[in-house]
């Protein structure tokens, strides 16, 4: 089976809600989902807004960590351990692509080091003005990028 990711226009409108709200600064959090072996397919099922301990500026973003260990752990149990941490998203301002930096590129780094030796598959993802790119790395799988083209509002 070809390795395929597939994301729900709800995680995508509330990437952009969040996104607005946040502007001028970027915001960010984590994504929630599922993945299937078998049929190696992601799904992207929910993006978390930041943590309240975030830092958040017009030019970088830094996930804080206050109070998600518990929300992602009770998203899991409610759901019999099919909700899972898949990885990170966060905005670019208007005036950035929403393409990886060299920082953002060391989070993905992060994310290959430590979820690539268990198996599990790992996505980032950009949300900016006009689109959103994502990556997947997921263990020997090929590593995929793509970019959604958002709606017009």
């Amino acid at each position: 089976h070809e390795t395929k990711v597939s994301v729900s226009n709800l995680v995508i409108d509330a990437v952009r809600s969040l996104r607005e709200k946040a502007s001028p600064n970027e915001t960010g959090g984590v994504l929630l989902g599922t993945y299937d072996v078998v049929r190696n397919v992601v799904h992207i099922l929910a993006a978390l807004p930041a943590p309240p301990d975030s830092q958040q500026a017009p030019t970088y973003f830094i996930r804080g960590v206050k109070e998600l260990q518990p929300l992602v752990q009770q998203l899991a149990e409610s759901t019999a351990g099919r909700l899972q941490y898949i990885g990170e998203w966060h905005s670019h301002p208007d005036h950035a692509a929403a393409r990886p930096s060299k920082d953002d590129e060391g989070v993905f780094g992060h994310l290959s080091a430590h979820l690539e030796p268990t198996g599990s598959p790992f996505v980032m993802m950009i949300t900016g003005a006009n689109d959103t790119w994502f990556r997947m790395g997921w263990a020997e799988r090929k590593c995929l990028e793509g970019v959604l083209t958002h709606a017009a509002n």
